[in-house]
Formats: structure tokens, sequence, C-alpha cells
């Protein structure tokens, strides 16, 4: 049971509808944007608004021409009751209006009488008064069983072609057309001749003299008893051996009109003189044509009704899509943030062991180089007082002091050159590098912190120089050889080579340790996390962050492994040919 006020209506098609009234401000009309849509041609495109109120709705005629009526009487605003009868237009649409009581029992016919009804009283509107004669009730026979056929079951096709039959059935004519105005011309859209075969577009043909007289006149063209005038001498009359034609303006309303624009044309022609029209013959015609024109009005707005479904949808989806995206992006934006986070850490773990090896490097030759300057300040202090002969010894020891002291500081000067190549790699700028020397600093900063019992063995080629991020490429070799040196164990060995191969410089890291089983190189590169020993580790953040670094430089990362025959990382990098 519906509570609130509603309408309820039955359309051309007998389909009942029921639209309860929930705005305060509710459009009928016959345009697309209307919130209750009519598609009838005496329904102006906003005909009228029903306007809610504490005291129920009220009823607005904004239609200057077509008019609104309320249970017979023509209004321009009225507040509605339960049961009133609202009748828009010329062919008096009817909408019911209920409060949500009880409706009254009788005032909706059903919908099977009512049709008939709507068609005679349509009917009348075009019949002469009078006592009608045996030949017109033939004629209105057609029209009646038009108006049947499109009432029944909506049909573009067979609807054209029963105007097109009944208006051959009226005229007498051989051949009937619908054409339709595409651009600035007038197509065909159907086409039957006299015996209700359909007519193929190739075998179309009209005089286009005839068409664009009744589109820029607007007005009907009859010539039943021969053609005369202008058009006798007319080509295209004279080639199709024409002797009687007629052509009806089809009009209808665009969504976009304020009028109705002729847009089609009823087209007949015969090659025998067509049966004398009469006034009742020339209204039948005129209002199978006004029939045709509602049919392309119809399907207008079925066309716009589904564009704009269709937009809806596309809306739908593209909104849709936008909320996956910006889910994704968060996603994305996440898992950035996490691998930032494990580069930062391994990356202080690097410096970590940085500083270590670094104050082990640097112990060495600052030892030798104090205990040299202690010794030769010692020795300046007594060569004053020794003899000629211990002095030139003293000198000799001196000299020994000084080579030792600069082979000191030559260690150290180069020691501060490689820790300003590795500390300068945070540069973020892409710059040419030489990988072969790029490596060779790694491997002599891991040198110091890895067993004596596991052997690390280069093998450098000749390679091209690689545009890179120097930190980020040093952190993923530097991540792979950690990684190495912990596989293996005690009595280990690990190889670190280079080669070229096709302008790709290839990097190979491989050890002979414990390798990896299927299971776990299947996802080797998707980031975990793990709980070790009741602590969070992270997985292969590390192998992940590194393919990521390697795939952004243009490269690609490949790891082959077995139990018991160890695990080989080949990493593959762009290079840059060298101008000449």
């Amino acid at each position: 049971m519906i509570a609130s006020p509603y309408l309820k209506w039955i359309d051309s098609q007998g389909v009942e509808h029921v639209r309860a009234l929930l705005g305060d401000d509710v459009l009928i009309g016959r345009k697309s944007d209307a919130d209750i849509v009519l598609a009838a041609m005496s329904v102006s495109r906003h005909h009228a608004r029903l306007v809610g109120g504490k005291d129920g709705y009220s009823i607005l005629d904004v239609s200057n021409t077509n008019g609104t009526f309320i249970n017979g009487k023509r209004i321009k605003q009225q507040r509605l009751r339960n049961g009133d009868r609202i009748c828009l237009g010329q062919d008096r649409v009817e909408l019911y209006y209920f409060t949500g009581e009880s409706p009254p029992t009788s005032t909706i016919v059903g919908s099977a009488a009512e049709d008939l009804e709507k068609s005679f009283a349509s009917l009348s509107l075009i019949l002469p008064a009078g006592p009608s004669q045996h030949s017109d009730l033939e004629k209105i026979s057609s029209i009646l069983d038009f108006q049947y056929q499109w009432g029944k079951v909506f049909s573009a096709e067979k609807t054209f072609e029963q105007i097109l039959q009944s208006a051959l059935k009226i005229s007498g004519a051989e051949r009937g057309y619908i054409l339709l105005k595409e651009k600035d011309q007038f197509e065909y859209v159907a086409g039957t001749n006299e015996r209700g075969e359909p007519l193929r577009q190739s075998e179309f043909s009209a005089s286009r003299s005839v068409v664009r007289q009744v589109v820029s006149t607007g007005k009907p063209v009859y010539m039943a008893g021969g053609i005369g005038g202008e058009f006798a001498e007319m080509q295209s009359i004279v080639i199709l051996n024409v002797r009687s034609l007629a052509a009806i303006p089809l009009r209808w309303m665009l969504p976009e009109s304020a009028a109705p624009e002729v847009r089609g044309v009823l087209y007949l022609d015969s090659t025998r003189s067509l049966r004398e029209l009469s006034g009742l013959d020339e209204k039948i015609l005129n209002k199978l044509a006004l029939e045709a024109g509602n049919v392309f009005e119809k399907l207008q707005m079925i066309k716009t009704f589904e564009e704009r479904k269709s937009l809806q949808l596309e809306l739908a989806l593209a909104q849709e899509t936008q909320k996956n995206l910006q889910n994704e992006l968060r996603a994305a934006e996440e898992l950035r943030r996490a691998e930032s986070q494990v580069l930062l850490s391994e990356n202080a773990a690097s410096m970590g062991r940085f500083a270590a090896a670094l104050s082990h490097e640097l112990n060495s030759p600052l030892g030798v180089l104090k205990s040299a300057l202690q010794t030769w300040t010692m020795l300046a202090d007594k060569k004053p007082a020794l003899p000629p002969e211990k002095r030139r010894e003293l000198e000799e020891i001196e000299a020994r002091l000084r080579e030792s002291a600069m082979e000191s500081a030559d260690r150290l000067h180069q020691i501060v050159l490689r820790m300003q190549r590795f500390t300068n790699m945070d540069r973020n700028e892409v710059v040419s590098v030489d990988l072969n020397s790029l490596l060779q600093d790694v491997t002599d900063v891991l040198q110091s912190q890895i067993k004596e019992t596991v052997v690390l063995e280069t093998d450098f080629q000749p390679l091209l120089r690689i545009l890179v991020r120097p930190q980020q490429i040093s952190a993923v070799f530097s991540n792979l050889l950690h990684n190495a040196v912990d596989g293996v164990g005690s009595n280990g060995h690990v190889w670190l080579t280079t080669c070229l191969v096709d302008s790709r410089v290839v990097v190979t890291v491989r050890d002979n340790g414990g390798g990896i089983s299927a299971e776990d190189l299947a996802n080797i590169f998707e980031p975990a996390f793990r709980v070790r020993a009741g602590r969070v580790s992270t997985g292969n953040w590390g192998l992940f962050s590194c393919r990521q670094i390697i795939r952004e430089h243009g490269g690609e990362i490949d790891i082959q492994s077995a139990p018991g025959q160890g695990t080989t990382v080949r990493v593959t990098l762009p290079g840059v040919k060298s101008e000449k």
C-alpha cells in the first residue's frame, strides 16, 4: 500500500504506471529531462509542475498552448484532491492523482476499453459530421486497423509498414516511402508497394524536387489526376514515368526544439492516376503523417533515454575506475613507504658496516704514522749529542721513517678517496659511472667484514659505462654480496664477475652455498614480514627493493638456485656507447 501521494496512468501500450510523489517539485513533460516523461505529441516538452506543500500537491500549467485540464476543466493552477483526473494537451493524456487513501473504484477503466474509446475519439477529430458513405468506411477501417496495431505492441518497423499500407490503401498509389532528414538530405527509411511487399533501398526512387517543396513550404502536395504545373517538366518526374503522387510532411519535436519541425516526408506515387482524394482522404493521410511523426519522436526519446543511460553507465564506470585507481595509488604509496623504510634500515646497516670497516682500515696506517712521528721526534732530540758516525746511521733511520710515513699517508689518502666515493653516492642524480670501479669499492668495504674462511673472488672484464644513481646500485650489489656471504657459511666461496653482452653490462654473483628450494625461489622477490625469535624481520624486502631499483635503471635481475647447488644471481644493465 502506497502511503505517500502518487500518480497513476496507462500508457499507449496499455501498461499501467504508478509513480510516488516524493519531491517538492515534480516536472511532467515530453522532454527527457522531465521527472515524469510522457511520449505524446500533444504533451509539451515541459508541460506541468506538481508543487508539494503541507496540504498536499498543487498543479501548475507551464504550457502556453496545449493546456492542462483537471476533471475536464482547463486550469492554470489548482490544488489536487484524491481521485482528480489530470488531462494534458488536446489528446487529453490522462493521469490520476491519489493521496495514499483507497482510490475510487470507478476512476480507471480497463485498458482495452479505454484504448478503443481513445481510438474513436481521436478518429472523430478528423471525420466530418453527418452520415458516412460506404467507401469512407473502408478508409476508416484502415486507420482504425493502424491505430490498433500501433497501440498493441510498439515496433518501429511494423508501425512504418502499417502506415504505408494504410496510406496506399486510401490513396490507391503503387509505392509508398518514408523519408528521414539526414543533415541536408532526405534519405530512405522504409518502403512498401501496393501488394504489401517491402521495397529495398536499392529500389527507392522519388522526385527530389517535390520533396524539397514540401520541406520548404511545410505543406503537402497532392497530384492525383496527373502531374501538372512546374513538376510536369522536371527530369525526375519524366524519368520515373510518374502520373500521380502525394507528399506529406512529417513533423515532430526534438528534445532541444521548441516546436515541431519537418523532419521527414511520407511519399506516395504511381504510374497511373491515384484515386480522387476527398477531404476525408486528405485528413486521414494527414493523420497517418501525424502518427508517423509520433513514431519518430518516440524513437528519438528512446534514443535520448539510451544515451542518458549509457552516459550514466560510463560515469558510474569512470567513478568506479577512479575509486579503484585511488585505492591502487594508496596501496602503491604504502608499498613505497615500506620499501623506503627497508632501504633506510638497510642503508643504516650498511653505514654501520662501513663505519666498522673504515675504523679498521684507518687504524693500521694511523698507527704506523703515529709510531713513525713519535720515533722521528725522539731521534731528533738525540741527534745533536750523537757523534758523526751515529748521525749518519740516524739519518738512514729517519729516511726509512719518512718513507713509512709517506706510505701511511698515501694509504690514508686512498681510504679517504674511497670514503668520498662511497659517501657521495647519496646524490640522487643519474651519472655515468664505471661499474667495475664501483664494484671494487663495494668489495673493498666488504673484505674487512667477511670471515677469513670465506673467499671472495672477482673477475672484472672491460665494460661500457652505465648511467645510474650510484648509491642505489652500490646498495644493490652490497645487498647481493652480503646475501651470498651469509649463505655460504664457513669455508665458502663467492664469485663476483662482470662482462659485456650485446651492449649490456652483465654482473654475476655466484656462491657455493646450500641453495634455495623451488618453493622459496618462486616467491623470492615477494615482500613479506616474518617473525623470528620473537622479533619481526623483513623477509624478502631487500631482494624486492633490489629488483625495483634495477628495473628503474632499465635492467633486470634473475636468480637461479637449487638445494645443494648454490645460487647464481645475474644482473643486466644497459651500457652507454662512448662517443668517438
